[in-house]
Parts: structure tokens; C-alpha cells; sequence
């Protein structure tokens, strides 16, 4: 930044050096305004006043160059009561080069329009007043000193224009930066919306339906005379139902406790509604050549279900997109786990599988029901891809607890 910052203002550095010692050369005294009595002219030092007032606008010419020509004009009015210095004349210079050089097109163009009246105007009053040698050395000053600098400018900028400058490339991505920023929040905060309202939906299509699912089969119970068998029954679905719940809550807890994923409830716990048949035939229609064998138990508690067909849809769309045209799906359930295998072939000059984001989605989404995936090459050395999901049988685990 140091570094960045001299090389940027070498030039202002430069200019303010010659100026003061133009000003220690005695190059002062160039307009006689007469407000002082004769023999009585203000020390040239003086000029050294406005020159250091001159620093701000010439440091503020790179960002703002209009505005700076514009806070310089009572800095020259300044000088100019003083009697006037080439000192100053050169900063002004500076500033205007800046403004040809670094302005919109709209804001030179009216400068010049502004220098171009002034000069006319000071050519006729020099005339009027002081007669036409006057005007001659009025317009040719006004010329050298304010339209030169700005037609200079103006063909440097056509030749070469602003952006291969590094320090201006760097304040160019600076502001890109700040936007992308602002951006960027605005996104997070309407992320945050998403899953308040993802949250929202899974308590009202999962845990709302369990908690109106025991109370039903409690006031069925307690409708009727008291009969054992069916009580322990309906206790017994109550219990299963109840840990149901528990088992989306616990899930839901851990999702508002992660601060690793990037995504929404929904997307971790799977969409009511999501349907394996749908995933398998949105692969087919992908140009997916499908072996399937197995399907996940009916029975299974929806919220395992949505996180195993979105794991499957996930790896089939890894299959389609950097596999050789085939996958083979195999669903196995025993009484404690259901497990989901997905298999395809490679191509053979493909390379090695980047883990991207939508494994790592997919892990999450799995552990979030209390499962666990694995994804890589197969371990037989076939030459296949292969994503292994096991997930919990939560009705098999309800029963026995009720038991």
C-alpha cells in the first residue's frame, strides 16, 4: 500500500516541489491588483500560503477530479490578491490535466465550455480596458494555462485509456469489491429469509403432523372404555410417533447450530414430497442407461426418506454429468439400517473427481437424518464411481424402544 500510494502521487510530489521552488525564484507579481500601497508588495513567501492549501485538491484529483479544480478556484483567487505566482498556475494545470484525463466525457466537455467562455471573455475585457496588445497576451495565456492542459489531456486518454494504469485497475476492483460486498449481503439476508421459511414448512408438514398424529390416537383412547390391548397399542404408537418428532427436532437444532453449511433447511432435510420414482426417472431422462434393484421400505419415517431420494438424485446427476451414460442403483434394508449404493462407469481419460459442493450437500443432507455417506472410486478396482448411503431404519429403532 505504501508503495501504491507513492507511485500514485509522485506527480502531485513533483509539481508541488517546482512550484515552491518557482516561488523561492522570485517568479511571482504577475498580476498587479493595486490593493496595496506603493512599495508596500506582500512578500513572495507568501504565495507558499496557497501552495499549501493547493495539497488537498491535488491529492484529491485521482478520485475527484472535477470537484478538486473546483475547490481550487478560491486557493487561486487566493494567490492571484497576493499578486500571483507561475507556482500556482502549475498546480491549476496539474488539476485540469487530471480532469481531461480522468472525467466523464460529459464533465470535460463542459469544463471546456466554461474555459473556452472565460477566455473569450477575458481576451474582450483586456481589450476593452488595456487594448489589443492586452487581448493578444490575455488570450494566449488563457489558452496555455487552461485549454492546452485539457487538450492534452484529451489525447492521452483516446491513446491510452485509464484501465492499463495498475493503481487505477486496483481502485476499479476495490469498488467491484465493495459492490460484490453489498451483494453478497443482500443474498445472505435473503438466504436467511429461505430457511425461516424452509423451517417453517418442515415443522408444519413433519413435527405438526406427528404432534396432531398423537393427539388423535390419545383422545381415540381415552373416547372408550378402558381395554388393555388396545391402550398399549395406541401407547405404542404414540411412543413411536413422539420419537419421530423428536428425531426432526433434534435434526432441525443441529442444522441452526452448524455454522459449515452454506445451505437451507429444506435443502438439507429434503423437500416434502420428494419422490424416488421422479428422481429415477428425471435420470432417465437425463440419458441415463439405469440398472435398479430395491426400494426403500414404505414404512421409513419421511424425513429419511426426502434426505435418501435426495442423496440419490444428487448421485445420479453426478452420473449423468461426469459418468460414461450408465448407473446401477441397488436398495437393501434390514431391520436396523436401509443402505443405497449407486454405481457408474467413468470414461476412460477422465479425471479425477473434484468433491465439490454437491457431495459435500449431500453428506450433510444425510447426516441430518442420522446417516452416513461415503463417495469415491470403487474399491474392486473397476474403473466405477461409487456413492454408499446408509441410513438409519427409524421404524425398526422405534419399535424396539417401544418394546
Amino acid at each position: 500500500m505504501p508503495a501504491l500510494f507513492a507511485s500514485k502521487h509522485l506527480q502531485t510530489a513533483v509539481t508541488l516541489v517546482l512550484s515552491v521552488l518557482l516561488v523561492a525564484a522570485g517568479w511571482t507579481g504577475m498580476f498587479n491588483v493595486g490593493w496595496w500601497e506603493p512599495g508596500n508588495r506582500p512578500s513572495g513567501w507568501w504565495h507558499l500560503l496557497p501552495l499549501a492549501l493547493m495539497v488537498l485538491p491535488l491529492l484529491g484529483k485521482h478520485r475527484r477530479p472535477v470537484a478538486s479544480l473546483v475547490a481550487a478556484v478560491p486557493i487561486v483567487a487566493a494567490d492571484v490578491a497576493l499578486g500571483g505566482s507561475v507556482g500556482i498556475w502549475l498546480c491549476v494545470a496539474d488539476l485540469i490535466y487530471h480532469v481531461g484525463l480522468r472525467a466523464s466525457p460529459g464533465a470535460v466537455r463542459a469544463v471546456a465550455v466554461v474555459f473556452g467562455v472565460g477566455s473569450v471573455g477575458a481576451v474582450v475585457a483586456s481589450w476593452v480596458v488595456q487594448g489589443p496588445s492586452a487581448a493578444v497576451g490575455a488570450g494566449v495565456s488563457a489558452v496555455a494555462l487552461l485549454l492546452m492542459p485539457l487538450w492534452w489531456a484529451s489525447e492521452v486518454r483516446r491513446g491510452y485509456p485509464l484501465w492499463p494504469q495498475g493503481y487505477a485497475r486496483n481502485e476499479l476492483e476495490a469498488e467491484r469489491s465493495a459492490v460484490l460486498f453489498e451483494l453478497h449481503e443482500r443474498q445472505q439476508q435473503a438466504a436467511v429469509d429461505a430457511e425461516r421459511r424452509g423451517m417453517a414448512r418442515e415443522l408444519h408438514d413433519t413435527v405438526s403432523a406427528e404432534i396432531s398424529a398423537i393427539a388423535l390416537t390419545a383422545g381415540a383412547a381415552l373416547a372408550g372404555d378402558a381395554d388393555e390391548a388396545r391402550d398399549r397399542r395406541a401407547l405404542g404408537t404414540i411412543r413411536a410417533t413422539s420419537v419421530g418428532a423428536l428425531e426432526s427436532l433434534r435434526s432441525m437444532v443441529a442444522l441452526l447450530r452448524s455454522s459449515d453449511s452454506g445451505e437451507t433447511t429444506t435443502q438439507l432435510l429434503g423437500e416434502p414430497g420428494a419422490d424416488w420414482d421422479d428422481a429415477l426417472h428425471r435420470a432417465e431422462t437425463l440419458g441415463l442407461d439405469l440398472g435398479v434393484e430395491g426400494h426403500p421400505p414404505e414404512s421409513l419415517h419421511p424425513r429419511v426418506r426426502h434426505a435418501l431420494t435426495r442423496a440419490l438424485g444428487e448421485a445420479l446427476h453426478n452420473a449423468a454429468k461426469h459418468g460414461a451414460g450408465d448407473a446401477a442403483v441397488v436398495v437393501r434394508a434390514d431391520e436396523d439400517t436401509v443402505t443405497l449404493t449407486v454405481t457408474n462407469r467413468m470414461p476412460v481419460d477422465a479425471p479425477a473427481r473434484v468433491r465439490g459442493t454437491g457431495l459435500i450437500g449431500m453428506r450433510e443432507r444425510v447426516s441430518a437424518a442420522g446417516g452416513t455417506m461415503t463417495a469415491g472410486p470403487a474399491p474392486d478396482g473397476s474403473g466405477r464411481w461409487r456413492v454408499d448411503v446408509e441410513v438409519p431404519n427409524t421404524r425398526a429403532a422405534e419399535r424396539e424402544e417401544t418394546g
